[in-house]
């Protein structure tokens, strides 16, 4: 690509990193507001397990986006300021709300904060994808075949909210 061009149309490198950040936020959204869309007629566990699944397909197809995500999310500078708080805090607001939603039925124990919640299922999620290359080195399965991405989101939503009844899709 003519370096030229990022400037022309980006305003440099910085500008280019933000949209690319900001598209792949926008697809994940998407994903998973088709999920919370279609999961009406499910009960917490239906609609808890339909989102971990679409979240495992998304994170399983965008593994790079996972890596980003770590990498800036362990530095405390402004590009960590600039995700957090345009993308990454409303996605943590719509998980508290799910989460503690479930709580107040009784689906999730209330004891535990729900903010282990989610950083155990975004890293019971997406540690598999983000090491895929340690994982197929050391036990010679791809974790980006699509079977072994359903499997996943079977064994996620197993040990967070126990044997399915129904499992939607």
């Amino acid at each position: 690509m003519n370096l030229g061009l990022i400037k022309y149309y980006f305003d440099g490198k910085e500008r280019l990193w933000q949209e690319s950040v900001g598209r792949s936020f926008e697809e994940l959204a998407a994903g998973l507001g088709e999920a919370l869309e279609e999961a009406g007629p499910y009960d917490d566990r239906g609609r808890m397990a339909l989102l971990v699944r679409r979240y495992v397909r998304w994170v399983a197809a965008n593994p790079e986006f996972v890596r980003l995500i770590h990498e800036e999310g362990k530095r405390d500078g402004p590009r960590m300021h600039w995700l957090v708080d345009r993308y990454v805090r409303p996605f943590f607001e719509a998980t508290m709300q799910a989460l503690k939603g479930s709580q107040a039925t009784g689906f999730l124990p209330p004891h535990i904060d729900a903010i282990h919640f989610h950083y155990i299922l975004i890293g019971a999620v997406a540690l598999i994808f983000h090491q895929a290359p340690e994982c197929r080195r050391l036990t010679g399965r791809d974790p980006s075949d699509d079977s072994f991405v359903e499997a996943h989101a079977d064994a996620v939503t197993h040990l967070f909210f126990g044997p399915p009844e129904a499992t939607p899709e």
